[in-house]
């Protein structure tokens, strides 16, 4: 079994160790061909990572993977 917690928000699963973990509400859902595009609004979001283990974010744009610069 994974350890989890309930989301102070929602009540949803957070797996502990996350490096980020967000609930949202569900605003909105649009069809878009074969899939589901759901839009939808932050209520809670953190960390369990301290910062200084957090990797550098990880970027995807023009089909190419960056990292950002401090």
């Amino acid at each position: 079994q994974v350890p989890y917690r309930r989301g102070p928000a929602t009540g949803s699963v957070i797996l502990d160790g996350s490096i980020a973990y967000f609930e949202l509400r569900t605003v909105a859902i649009h069809p878009a061909a074969t899939h589901l595009l759901i839009v939808g609004e932050v209520l809670a979001m953190g960390s369990d990572a301290p910062a200084a283990e957090v990797p550098d974010p990880l970027i995807h744009f023009a089909s190419a993977y960056y990292r950002l610069a401090p």
